[in-house]
């Protein structure tokens, strides 16, 4: 097992990020996508409503939070999804152009020498709007539930309408489907950016005023399927995107893949895993201890770690293999309680996080090493690079290389706010000045702030006074991408 490497001392009041956020809290544009479709003319009129989402983060209802934190916490703890191929991850880390979104008008700007090669124009307030890009669709929502989804090869657009105040988001274990929620809780809104068409969970399932969290909500590498837990009626959801059609399963879903999903319903000190097909077809079960963290990998098994740290590899036969425990060298006598897991690097790393501690499993149950700290980059299913140390600007962290677990670079300071695809390359704010994490090496950044990172990681965004300037990575090319308030995205069109 690699060397372990030990930050400087923190405190737990920085919590393990949402699974469907980008960056830690400081990437709001990026949150999760809302998209419909929509034949017929918009009135705004009809879908005006005030804006309610500061009071709403602040005041969610004492039952609503309580069942948010229980659907929360029994998720992280046993969540995953299998090892399929990732194409769908590896397409959203290529990008040729830089997209520069002005108040009304979408500008599409050539990153060798920043020439403006088309300009559509916007029909919403863009500076204002939620927006993400996945490919070359842009996706807009403002506050009043209007959504717009832009081809950034020729400007043709498609309207339409979500509820109000929802956050728009792009899966992270397919970002070609996005997801529209509200944080609180409520109907989600699936968005297949392929084929442009828009489902709403609870109509498509018939689901009376549904409880879903859109942070847990579950979509298989491929983007066939996605799948949900309605927090009332304590039943699953699985969604054929394609054919807009549901089917309704028993306990709350854990983990969906390419060809089965897996749910659970605990009883006592124990949980019994439920496998079916995605056509919802069971397929078997198997009872064992509840688990903290778990994977589904890619032959359909799933690997499990329980709050002791006990490692097991369970099957719909009802088959359970004990693999071991994880382990501490370096602290052998320390007791190890497993709170929550997450997976990466294409569905065959298991994260199993303790209050202190992260640990780094293959999909084998091999472990491969363990680090102090919190994780302070979000974990998507494309990232091969984890940041984890304490979660203040003045602690200490190390950066993961998952294949491995070896230790990459050692971070003196700062909070990561945005990353590349792969995690691998990572802006550092809170310091002295912004700084960029890359191949093993920390660079100076001498502007205001880090906008964004390109998804390849090899070029990133400053705002430097009122410019925007592209720069690579190798210090070889700066470009000036917008002179005026903008918000940056990166494209393949």
């Amino acid at each position: 097992m690699p060397d372990r490497r030990s930050p400087n001392p923190r405190s737990r009041d920085g919590l393990l990020p949402p699974v469907g956020a980008r960056t830690p809290g400081l990437d709001d544009l990026d949150d999760d996508t809302i998209r419909a479709e929509d034949d017929g003319d918009w009135d705004d009129d009809e879908w005006y409503e005030p804006n309610y989402m500061v009071r709403r983060a602040l005041a969610i209802g004492g039952t609503i939070a309580a069942i948010a934190i229980i659907v929360f916490v029994v998720s992280k703890v046993i969540g995953g999804d299998d090892g399929g191929s990732g194409s769908a991850s590896a397409a959203s880390a290529e990008w040729n152009h830089v997209v520069v979104l002005t108040d009304d008008e979408i500008r599409i700007v050539d990153p060798s020498n920043g020439d403006v090669v088309d300009t559509y124009d916007g029909d919403a307030d863009l500076l204002d709007a939620q927006s993400v890009v996945t490919g070359n669709v842009l996706v807009t929502m403002t506050d009043a539930g209007r959504i717009t989804q832009t081809d950034l090869s020729d400007g043709t657009s498609t309207r339409g309408r979500a509820s109000t105040d929802q956050a728009l988001r792009l899966s992270t274990t397919n970002p070609t489907i996005a997801i529209a929620g509200t944080d609180g809780g409520g109907d989600v809104t699936l968005i297949d950016t392929n084929e442009r068409t828009t489902l709403r969970v609870g109509d498509v399932a018939g689901l009376d005023d549904p409880l879903i969290f859109p942070m847990e909500v579950y979509v298989n590498p491929d983007g066939t399927h996605a799948a949900m837990s309605d927090a009332r009626s304590f039943q699953s959801t699985v969604v054929d995107i394609a054919e807009g059609t549901a089917e309704l399963l028993a306990g709350q879903v854990v983990a969906i893949g390419d060809d089965r999903v897996v749910t659970a319903q605990r009883a006592g000190a124990n949980t019994e895993l439920e496998f079916y097909d995605l056509a919802g077809e069971r397929l078997g079960s198997v009872d064992v201890p509840t688990p903290a963290a778990s994977l589904l990998t890619s032959d359909g098994n799933m690997l499990l770690v329980d709050a002791s740290g006990a490692i097991r590899l369970a099957n719909a036969d009802g088959d359970v293999s004990e693999l071991g425990a994880l382990s501490d060298t370096e602290a052998p006598t320390a007791t190890i309680e497993v709170e929550a897991g997450t997976t990466a690097f294409g569905g065959t790393r298991l994260l199993a996080i303790t209050s202190r501690q992260v640990f780094v499993l293959n999909d084998a149950g091999l472990q491969l090493g363990v680090a102090d700290g919190d994780i302070t980059s979000t974990p998507t299913r494309a990232s091969r690079c984890v940041t984890v140390g304490s979660p203040r600007s003045t602690g200490t962290s190390v950066q993961l290389d998952l294949d491995n677990a070896s230790v990459i670079v050692e971070i003196g300071g700062g909070i990561v706010s945005n990353t590349s695809v792969d995690g691998c390359t990572a802006a550092l704010i809170g310091g002295a000045s912004p700084q960029i994490v890359h191949d093993g090496e920390i660079i100076e950044v001498d502007a205001n702030s880090i906008v964004d990172i390109a998804p390849d990681g090899e070029a990133y965004v400053v705002l430097d006074g009122r410019d925007s300037e592209l720069l690579t990575i190798d210090g070889e090319s700066n470009v000036e991408v917008a002179d005026v308030a903008s918000v940056i995205r990166f494209a393949q069109r």
